[in-house]
């Protein structure tokens, strides 16, 4: 059976179409302003565990999704005092 071409019309209408599908309730992630830049660290066992944990009991206290990402930016900014 031959698959029929997929349907590009929200792509090619931005994210204003990705908008509309959402739920009432339900925003569009906003986009941050600064650029951003990928850092590859190696990080200790230990370390690399916790914050795999870390990111699982927050999911679990708020109800949302939290990323390693998210939770490692938290702790740079904090400690290099960045806004």
């Amino acid at each position: 059976m031959i698959k029929g071409k997929p349907d590009v019309s929200s792509f090619l209408d931005g994210g204003a179409a990705s908008e509309k599908s959402l739920p009432k309730n339900v925003k569009a992630a906003p986009v941050m302003g600064a650029p951003k830049r990928q850092k590859l660290v190696e990080l200790p066992e230990p370390v690399f565990d916790a914050l795999k944990d870390r990111a699982y009991q927050d999911y679990k206290k708020t109800g949302r999704r939290v990323t390693e990402t998210e939770i490692i930016i938290a702790a740079l900014t904090q400690y290099l005092g960045v806004h």
